[in-house]
């Protein structure tokens, strides 16, 4: 991908989550109707700037200690969600070198965790337990994407 059409596709990204988010501010929870205007907007730039700039990311202090950060790569974004069984993190990873899948599998392992990886031809997938903890990471060449779940129930 060209820098130019990087941009391009980029700047499609940002009017799309735009559109979406303008829409779910529309149709949103009582609560968020409340709120001061100035502090909507700020709100939804804050958002926004979460999706679009990849350089502010970051490994997210909430996961627990036991799993270790991903540090061969860069992160483009992490989300916190609360799910049934508990609380999970989506990391997106960019940019990972060369045989850094393989390297946290082997940090995971070092750190007490059960972990399995399997490769194919695009990509890969390693799966880790550790008591409460549950770990997903899916990568193809430089890109992968890491889902931490700590079960709660």
């Amino acid at each position: 991908m060209t820098g130019n059409s990087g941009q391009r596709l980029k700047g499609v990204l940002t009017a799309i989550v735009a559109a979406l988010l303008l829409a779910c501010f529309g149709c949103g929870a009582k609560a968020e109707r409340d709120k001061p205007a100035d502090q909507a907007v700020s709100d939804f730039v804050h958002r926004v700037n979460q999706i679009v700039k990849n350089d502010r990311a970051s490994w997210p202090q909430e996961v627990p200690d036991d799993v270790p950060p991903f540090t061969r790569g860069i992160i483009v974004s992490a989300d916190k969600a609360l799910t049934v069984n508990g609380t999970s993190w989506t990391i997106r990873i960019a940019d990972a070198d060369e045989g850094s899948w393989d390297a946290y599998a082997n940090e995971l392992r070092d750190a007490g965790w059960e972990a399995t990886v399997v490769k194919s031809d695009s990509g890969g997938h390693c799966s880790a337990r550790r008591e409460s903890l549950g770990l997903t990471l899916n990568f193809s060449g430089s890109r992968g994407t890491l889902v931490v779940r700590l079960t709660s129930f």
